[in-house]
């Protein structure tokens, strides 16, 4: 449903005509669900927070739209890598002379088609991993 207006409705009908929504509370749970209910109780006792609720909301919105965008994902993916290259290069520091060559090698792995046969002479289709 629509949480925004029909809070800022279920509020406007408190401060204005409080009889008609107290004749017509009991069908807010038909219509939505028991918490509206008790939403309903929070914003009419604390005044203030559902506007306050509202901008949270809003600003969320704006801060997940704006770190999906495509440069601020290589951004934060270029930091990770960074982070890993630094951190990789202070743990190799701190081994002696003599264990540093066989610690770290580097592979460069594919995803390669490789016909298989089965047991009955049959060749399968089958996508293995194998390194360069």
């Amino acid at each position: 449903g629509d949480f925004i207006n029909f809070n800022r409705a279920m509020v406007w009908l408190y401060d204005h005509h409080f009889d008609t929504l107290m004749l017509n509370l009991k069908y807010v749970p038909s219509f939505s669900c028991h918490r509206a209910l008790l939403d309903l109780l929070q914003f009419v006792c604390l005044p203030g927070l559902l506007e306050e609720k509202l901008t949270k909301a809003s600003d969320h919105r704006q801060h997940k739209l704006e770190i999906q965008t495509g440069h601020v994902k290589k951004q934060r993916w270029l930091s990770r890598k960074e982070t890993h290259q630094q951190l990789v290069a202070d743990f190799l520091a701190t081994q002696p002379d003599g264990k540093r060559g066989n610690i770290l090698v580097k592979k460069h792995i594919t995803y390669r088609y490789t016909p298989v046969t089965s047991s009955n002479g049959q060749e399968l289709e089958r996508w293995v991993w194998t390194s360069r």
